[in-house]
């Protein structure tokens, strides 16, 4: 007993193992690591790719938007020019005549006696 006892104290078989257990799986857990960053950078990379194509074609819509308002604001000031160089009361004046209307000097309202909207 005195020997089997000696003999595992100086080889320890079970912490040995243990330790080259510890060793193997290590070396599994770096590889999964590794593999896992370089999966996650590719993803990141194809991530970029996507958002950098958004930002363009997001980028051209904002361009051809504010073409559009320029557009707009420039039809608008002509529109501006062209109704501040129409003489409006006068016309309508003329139109009133040509249609025969009158200058009205008293206005009459209808009164309704009951203040009832809808009767059976």
């Amino acid at each position: 007993m005195a020997s089997s006892l000696s003999n595992s104290a100086i080889f320890p078989k079970n912490n040995v193992l243990k330790y080259f257990d510890v060793i193997d799986f290590f070396k599994i857990n770096m590889r999964s690591f590794f593999v896992l960053v370089f999966i996650a950078v590719l993803g990141f990379i194809a991530f970029y790719v996507f958002q950098l194509h958004k930002v363009t074609i997001y980028s051209s819509l904002i361009s051809s938007y504010e073409n559009q308002i320029n557009q707009i604001s420039e039809e608008n000031k002509l529109l501006e020019i062209a109704l501040s160089q129409y003489n409006l009361p006068k016309d309508l004046t003329e139109i009133a005549q040509e249609l025969n209307f009158e200058k009205i000097d008293k206005i009459k309202y209808l009164q309704i006696g009951e203040t009832k909207m809808a009767e059976k």
